[in-house]
């Protein structure tokens, strides 16, 4: 077990507990995809000493909140809580964590409950959209849904569920991460005292077998209950926390990232042909994804993917110019220092350094500020020159 601490003058402490198994760990396994979340869910449904009503109403009695969610690569357990209220905050949220007891009754309950949130992906576009894509894009255990399939869910037992937790959830292989008004040994003394003693390491994940893209292509999928064609084009990026990463964000306000964007201006200003249009540049775990998202009328969905494709080409063929470097680089540290205003945020941002070694907002301001021209349109050379996937949902249209 593995603690850090993050001093404060909030009002309000916040916890974090992970465990750096997600859903990555049942690919190729005993466990049906879905064991994970599905653990997630009961770890709230009773202890020796709560029931699932009590462990709800202790927190609420302190002002408390208490929230989880499962990612490929963890599960992981949040708390708010008044800084005066801490203690028993960390008391009631160790019991839930460390005595979880899986009743059965509440176990079938539970089931029907993941079922029905299973089956509520295919009611939103993003959603769908999301879990529909890595299907096509990746292969081995990025390709499956964190919430795992309909019949995956319903394969899952109860001994699943137990032996799941005991295999990659006690409290030695936890991380956790506390921001509080305490010092740092003050911190630690009391994460101590209900979590167990730490050792300082954080046990390496389960190894896995890694996931790949697969062959890039376009791909339709039809939609009748949707107004418009949403469209996602693809590209592979460079490796997160490397400095390329860093300039794939920096491409991202570019491309689509304001209104003063690439895309924006020649598909919506100039042509008229969308409402909105923008890009994003993602981590995926070991992989990097720069998305191009927009939603039209079928009628526009080529012409729109045929402008995109225009302005693509005429940067790789003229590259961006220093006006542009400097427009990026200014808006980029707004974002980020906006972002540095928020406690919420940094908090967050500091326990994905402490459980995944991701980058800190400090060391992206400092690279963005070093950033060149030459570098930016080599990156953009190198990813953008390559085959991408084009994702259609809606009606049948021609693209």
């Amino acid at each position: 077990m593995k603690i850090r601490s993050h001093k404060t003058k909030s009002g309000i402490s916040r916890l974090f507990v992970g465990f750096r198994s997600g859903s990555r760990v049942e690919f190729g396994t005993r466990f049906p995809y879905g064991t994970a979340h599905m653990l997630e869910h009961m770890m709230f449904k009773g202890t020796s000493k709560r029931t699932s009503k009590q462990i709800m109403e202790d927190f609420s009695i302190i002002g408390a909140s208490v929230n989880a969610f499962t990612s490929f690569n963890s599960v992981v357990f949040t708390l708010d809580v008044l800084n005066k209220n801490l203690e028993k905050g960390i008391e009631i949220f160790s019991d839930m964590i460390l005595n979880a007891r899986f009743p059965e009754e509440e176990f079938k309950k539970e089931k029907l409950v993941v079922l029905q949130e299973e089956s509520s992906v295919n009611d939103e576009i993003g959603s769908f959209a999301n879990s529909f894509e890595f299907e096509h894009v990746f292969d081995g255990s990025l390709s499956i849904p964190i919430i795992g399939t309909e019949d995956s869910i319903k394969s899952i037992t109860l001994k699943h569920v137990k032996d799941f937790n005991k295999r990659f959830m006690d409290s030695s292989q936890a991380g956790i991460f506390i921001s509080s008004s305490l010092s740092k040994k003050d911190s630690k003394s009391l994460i101590e005292s209900y979590f167990g003693k730490s050792n300082g390491r954080l046990k390496k994940p389960m190894k896995i077998k890694p996931s790949s893209f697969l062959e890039r292509r376009t791909v339709f999928e039809e939609r009748s209950d949707i107004g418009h064609n949403y469209v996602d084009i693809m590209y592979e990026g460079p490796e997160p926390k490397t400095e390329d990463f860093t300039y794939m964000s920096i491409i991202s306000y570019l491309i689509g990232g304001s209104m003063d964007s690439k895309l924006f201006i020649s598909v919506r200003e100039d042509k008229g042909l969308v409402y909105g249009i923008h890009s994003s540049n993602a981590n995926i775990e070991e992989f990097c994804i720069f998305n191009i998202s927009f939603s039209c009328i079928k009628d526009n969905v080529k012409e729109v993917i045929t402008t995109i494709d225009e302005v693509i080409q005429k940067i790789l063929k003229e590259g961006f110019s220093e006006k542009d470097l400097k427009k990026a680089k200014v808006m980029s540290e707004v974002a980020l220092a906006s972002s540095m205003d928020s406690e919420s945020y940094n908090v967050f941002a500091e326990f994905r350094n402490f459980m995944y070694g991701d980058i800190l907002i400090e060391e992206r301001v400092r690279r963005i500020e070093q950033a060149s021209l030459e570098r930016l349109n080599k990156v953009f050379r190198d990813y953008f020159s390559k085959e991408r996937f084009v994702f259609i949902f809606g009606e049948e249209c021609d693209y």
